[in-house]
């Protein structure tokens, strides 16, 4: 085990030192997934051979580094990857899972390897030593091939002179490759190696640690313990008032949302009033998620009356979720998308299609909601990260552009914050004709310049092969082709 961790500890130094994210990422941690499957299945630890199946969003979002090129997404992942690699290494080991545990398990899966690096240093001095005590026929030809091994240098280094002055052409044919790996080792600082065997090192230990840690956790499963059914009246006051209020506030809503149709939609009130609340009115639809999947808890006996409450939320959070779109859909039409709020429409429409499985389950189909919220929020979210976000949003807004004839200097520089995805996108504003007497060539001057000075600093950047990205060089080339004309 400790081999094959430090080969990947000196691989990952290989990809990520001193290396921006790009193909290295999915070439680690696939390694990686394999490895620790491999050496689960070894130990027996694999109680549910499902949860492999997490390991296909974990390497499709690796992936992501090298096709994209999104800041928000590859820094979100650098969470969201550990954290469903850690998911999948509890559903491996255990044989039931719960929602409540999921939080606490997660951060000592995370932190734990930490505190086992001590009995990771005795198992690796207990193991040389016993490796010491071993004399059997295979460390003999072990210490056979190491000591002829050492009597040949000597002799194959004396030759090697002697062959090389005899010969120019072998010379030249021996010494270039061997300048090639002086050069890099003249090029390789005493820092850079210390750093690196440093962070080898960490690295090493953390996984080391990490492994250690699955072994010897027990199985993380459901409270043995009965719980007490409690009384059911607070949940039934707790969901009563809840779609009193929400009914009152619905109906509202629907006097609020003519009300905006009519509005004029280029004022200051019409902006206020269409963005305001869609942020709120999503938080609510996930509450009343939690709060239906608490009110039919084991915890709670199964009342017809709950049980009717329960779908009174459902479809009131669907209509919330409605009224919360709506907003969103005025908003986003008449002043363009921004990635917040294109984010939100993706959790709005999450939201309801995690509304179907939710009425499965107060109907009393047998489904475990947990597991099916997990399926389709992160099949939503890896989705979320290959839809290419960036260059929709950019098309919404060129399209919008185009169409108007007209973009102020605001929206010029949140385009190019889109960066390389949307490129394809952000260049159609050079498209952009004089109209309507707003100063369309001073604005599309300002854009050029802004994109030609991006395009000279990008076609002189030498990017390693570790940090290959076809978002990137497809942006230099559609620049490429617009300013080399």
């Amino acid at each position: 085990m400790y081999i094959l961790l430090l080969l990947l500890s000196i691989w990952q130094s290989i990809l990520f030192w001193k290396k921006g994210a790009g193909i290295s990422v999915v070439l680690f941690i696939v390694p990686f997934i394999i490895f620790l499957i491999y050496y689960l299945e070894k130990n027996e630890k694999i109680k549910n051979k499902n949860a492999k199946l997490i390991a296909i969003p974990v390497i499709l979002l690796s992936a992501t580094y090298f096709i994209f090129n999104n800041t928000f997404f590859n820094d979100l992942n650098t969470l969201v990857i550990p954290g469903l690699i850690v998911l999948m290494v509890m559903e491996l080991i255990c044989d039931k899972f719960t929602l409540e545990r999921i939080i606490p398990n997660v951060f000592s899966f995370l932190f734990k390897p930490i505190g086992h690096i001590g009995l990771v240093g005795k198992n690796i001095i207990r193991k040389l030593k016993k490796g010491e005590e071993i004399d059997d026929t295979k460390s003999k030809n072990v210490k056979r091939v190491f000591k002829a091994v050492l009597i040949s240098l000597p002799v194959l280094f004396v030759v090697l002179i002697l062959l090389v002055t005899a010969d120019s052409d072998f010379a030249r044919m021996f010494l270039k490759p061997l300048e090639y790996v002086l050069r890099g080792i003249e090029r390789f600082k005493v820092s850079d190696l210390v750093g690196r065997i440093i962070g080898i090192v960490f690295v090493f230990f953390y996984l080391a640690g990490f492994i250690e840690n699955i072994l010897l956790t027990k199985d993380i499963e459901r409270n043995n313990s009965k719980i007490k059914e409690k009384d059911s009246l607070t949940i039934k006051i707790i969901l009563t008032v809840l779609n009193i209020m929400y009914l009152l506030f619905c109906i509202i809503q629907v006097r609020s949302l003519i009300k905006l149709y009519f509005m004029d939609k280029t004022n200051y009130s019409y902006s206020f009033y269409a963005r305001q609340g869609f942020f709120q009115l999503m938080v609510v639809s996930a509450i009343n998620l939690a709060v239906i999947l608490i009110s039919k808890s084991k915890c709670y006996k199964r009342e017809m009356y709950i049980k009717i409450m329960d779908l009174a939320t459902v479809i009131l959070t669907g209509a919330i979720l409605v009224f919360s779109f709506i907003r969103m859909y005025y908003y986003g039409h008449s002043f363009g998308l921004t990635l917040k709020r294109t984010l939100v429409f993706w959790a709005q429409f999450t939201e309801a299609i995690l509304l179907i499985p939710t009425v499965m389950y107060v109907l009393d189909k047998k489904i475990d909601l947990i597991k099916t919220y997990f399926i389709i929020i992160t099949t939503m979210y890896v989705l979320l990260n290959f839809i290419n976000i960036n260059k929709i949003i950019a098309k919404a807004n060129v399209d919008m552009y185009l169409e108007r004839e007209w973009v102020d200097i605001y929206d010029i520089h949140y385009l190019q914050e889109l960066g390389d995805d949307a490129m394809p996108e952000i260049i159609r504003i050079l498209d952009l004709k004089e109209s309507k007497g707003y100063d369309v060539q001073k604005t599309k001057e300002q854009y050029t310049k802004r994109l030609q000075d991006y395009y000279e600093i990008i076609k002189n950047v030498k990017s390693s092969w570790q940090e290959f990205n076809i978002s990137k060089l497809r942006a230099k080339k559609i620049l490429e082709n617009v300013f080399t004309k």
